[in-house]
């Protein structure tokens, strides 16, 4: 898993372990495929794919259970 630094919202989640604040990296649909070509190496070509989600942008609610586990 890839992450970035948490917005507050996600904060108040991602806040124990060895790397507190911390939120996945997630990639809008237009921007896997160029996420995935071998032939970007630059960090600041990488990080522009990387979009920040605001609080505003994500919701956040019970664990749904329906949903297999990753673990």
């Amino acid at each position: 898993m890839v992450t970035q630094k948490a917005n507050s919202k996600m904060m108040e989640i991602h806040n124990g372990g060895n790397n507190p604040g911390r939120q996945p990296i997630i990639l809008r649909p237009e921007n896997v495929e160029a996420w995935l070509d071998p032939r970007i190496e630059s960090i600041s070509d990488v990080t522009k794919l990387a979009s920040f989600y605001e609080n505003e942008d994500i919701i956040v609610g019970p664990e749904n259970s329906s949903q297999p586990s990753l673990f």
